[in-house]
């Protein structure tokens, strides 16, 4: 029976802001060896995607949430209220939710104006700020501040040496690149076209210039917004090949599961 990757994420939504028929916006799930399930963002119809994945929200070890934008957060409050449960069939375990002040003001709030009401378990918040780090049994984290229009965190996760990058929503800085250094995946936004430059996001191209001076074995393109998903896949991925970047491309799409591995390992 093969070995298990270290890693496997599964694209939940690889959307935007900008409602699709095929791509929910930005949530992943992403599973270890070893057990562990999280949540990396929570945008709308998550837990839908979640169960149509196979996966059950009660199992989730670990919830991340990058920013306070909606289409990364709107999903957070049906999950908790999900996993609240029947009476007699709440969750008991406590459930960690990792993210910067903003989300855990978010979620304050949200709870303060009985929005929902406070969930019967434990959420034990990790507040995150630029440069933490932070582990959980054999898997490490660290986060990095992007550059956005909303504080935002992009999440590096390592574990047996192989290490998988989440760009989060971000424009070109030093930080993504600092956090994508020597990735087995990177799973980066490219929201807009090559030439359709945004301070705070990617284009195709820069996407793929940050792919190729980290030195990452794998890119998967995210949070395309419909300027580019008007374009072909031929396009896009010619448009990144332009930057240089060399390695393993894919452009995302909703319920993709892939393994993340390190083929020298």
């Amino acid at each position: 029976m093969p070995t298990p990757a270290p890693l496997t994420l599964t694209v939940l939504g690889c959307g935007s802001s900008i409602p699709g028929a095929e791509r929910l916006p930005p949530a992943y799930h992403v599973a270890t060896s070893d057990g562990q399930q999280w949540l990396l963002d929570a945008g709308a119809g998550a837990t839908f995607r979640l169960a149509q994945a196979g996966h059950r929200d009660a199992d989730l070890d670990h919830v991340f949430i990058s920013h306070t934008h909606q289409d990364h957060i709107a999903g957070l409050l049906p999950l908790l209220q999900g996993l609240g449960g029947a009476e007699g069939a709440a969750r008991q375990r406590p459930l960690p939710i990792h993210g910067p002040e903003a989300v855990k003001d978010y979620l304050d709030r949200t709870i303060a104006l009985e929005l929902i009401s406070a969930p019967p378990f434990p959420v034990e918040f990790n507040l995150l700020h630029d440069g933490d780090s932070f582990s959980s049994g054999p898997l490490r984290a660290h986060v990095r501040s992007m550059h956005h229009s909303r504080p935002a965190l992009g999440l590096r996760l390592e574990l047996d040496d192989v290490v998988f990058v989440y760009s989060a929503d971000t424009g070109p800085c030093a930080a993504a690149l600092e956090l994508a250094h020597d990735a087995d995946l990177l799973l980066m936004e490219a929201s807009f076209p090559t030439g359709q430059d945004s301070e705070h996001h990617l284009t195709t191209a820069q996407a793929g210039d940050i792919a190729r001076r980290a030195g990452v074995r794998s890119l998967l393109l995210t949070h395309l917004f419909p300027d580019s998903l008007a374009l072909s896949t031929a396009t896009l991925e010619a448009q990144v090949r332009a930057s240089g970047y060399a390695g393993v491309l894919r452009v995302a799409r909703d319920l993709d599961i892939i393994p993340i591995d390190r083929p020298d390992r």
